[in-house]
């Protein structure tokens, strides 16, 4: 199941994604202009550790597949580095890959 969480997200910005479950995994992967380099780096609730991080070296939009080890919130932050424009927002999505337990999961932004 892809959930969308943002039409629109600049570089440096960030979405808390909740119910997250432990052993599930998610891909998160942008979608806009590829005038410039995305990256996508997941972190923990309060944004201090990196826990995956991808970096589509300004051609093909990022993607990365994150697996928590714990259940509960994460941060997923995009980051936009000038290749010959950044003044375009990204679509972030999650899509739920695999599920140990519910697999009708849902993935949430945290609003």
């Amino acid at each position: 199941m892809t959930t969308l969480l943002t039409t629109c997200l600049y570089g440096g910005e960030h979405r808390p994604v909740t119910n997250m479950q432990a052993g599930n995994t998610y891909r998160f992967e942008t979608c806009g202009d590829s005038d410039f380099d995305t990256q996508i780096t997941i972190f923990n609730e309060t944004g201090t550790t990196a826990l995956a991080f991808n970096d589509d070296f300004c051609g093909l939009q990022s993607s990365v597949e994150f697996t928590p080890i714990t259940t509960g919130t994460y941060l997923v932050q995009v980051n936009e580095f000038d290749c010959a424009s950044n003044s375009t927002c990204m679509t972030l999505r999650a899509t739920l890959l695999s599920a140990d337990c519910n697999e009708n999961e849902v993935v949430v932004e945290n609003v």
